[in-house]
């Protein structure tokens, strides 16, 4: 954290309310672009006063720590309560990706069938969560293009 002296920080507030309220009124599409213009354009401007290779160093410095701040104290935590909500990312193919999600198309190498439809229209009736289903289209479709390639399943 970029702990500064109480003492200057009253100085800095005003101006950077402004900006915070300025940039509170940009839309989902706009904010990014402002708040990339209000950086770019103070270190445009501390560059065209202090130009140097040092200069240069610490502006870079002080935007990999300003990132590396912002990622520990508010993205890093955000991340773990959405971790906690909704479920760890898994590996391809594990068991906890199989316990979310059996496949729909069966070891046998058989190619899709009206059963493996009904067993879509089923998910779809009981209502079963679309980001499941296109997990289980894709391990079909992956299980299909596996057995194809390994000469286990003869295309037509």
């Amino acid at each position: 954290m970029p702990y500064i002296s109480k003492s200057i920080r009253p100085v800095l507030i005003v101006p950077l309310r402004l900006l915070a309220a300025t940039i509170a009124v940009a839309s989902d599409e706009e904010w990014p672009g402002w708040l990339n213009y209000i950086i770019s354009k103070l270190i445009r401007t501390i560059w065209a006063k202090r130009t140097s290779y040092a200069t240069g160093n610490a502006i870079v410095g002080v935007l990999d720590c300003a990132k590396a701040e912002f990622i520990r104290r508010w993205l890093s935590p955000y991340e773990d309560k959405k971790i906690l909500d909704n479920g760890d990312i898994t590996i391809i193919g594990s068991s906890a990706e199989s316990q979310l999600c059996p496949p729909i198309c069966d070891n046998t190498g058989q190619r899709w069938t009206k059963q493996h439809d009904a067993t879509l229209r089923q998910m779809v009736q009981d209502g079963v969560d679309i980001g499941q289903i296109a997990i289980a289209l894709s391990r079909s479709i992956n299980s299909i293009v596996y057995r194809i390639v390994h000469k286990k399943l003869k295309y037509r």
